[in-house]
């Protein structure tokens, strides 16, 4: 991952030396928006639903929360992407809003949901 600025973190899954899943987080750096950070993940096709996407966020959650102290944590899902966005709500996110038209894939427009977890003050 080359040169990576110090607000953004990753993290691999590997599996028989290949790498099968990736998360990334940048967190913000804007006074006002220090504890906030946004994250963005994928598993490839042929290993999902073996549970590395609940130990990729996993493990990015316990980065954020106990060693950045990051308490609000935003993403963005595809609308028809069901088992992620079932992912994110297992691990306490919720959908604030939707955006139309969001990305171009696969020759059409595609709409997001943001979504996001805030995680109280110890």
């Amino acid at each position: 991952m080359g040169n990576l600025p110090d607000n953004f973190y990753s993290l691999v899954a590997v599996n028989d030396g290949l790498i099968v899943g990736q998360i990334g987080m940048e967190v913000y750096t804007a006074p006002r928006r220090k504890h906030v950070s946004n994250i963005g993940m994928g598993v490839s096709e042929t290993h999902q639903k073996k549970g590395i996407g609940s130990k990729l966020l996993e493990a990015m959650l316990d980065l954020a929360v106990n060693w950045l102290a990051i308490r609000r944590i935003e993403l963005e899902v595809y609308i028809d992407n069901v088992s992620g966005k079932a992912l994110y709500e297992k691990f306490g996110f919720e959908v604030e809003g939707e955006a139309k038209q969001y990305a171009f894939r696969n020759g059409a427009y595609v709409d997001v949901y943001y979504m996001a977890k805030v995680v109280a003050s110890a």
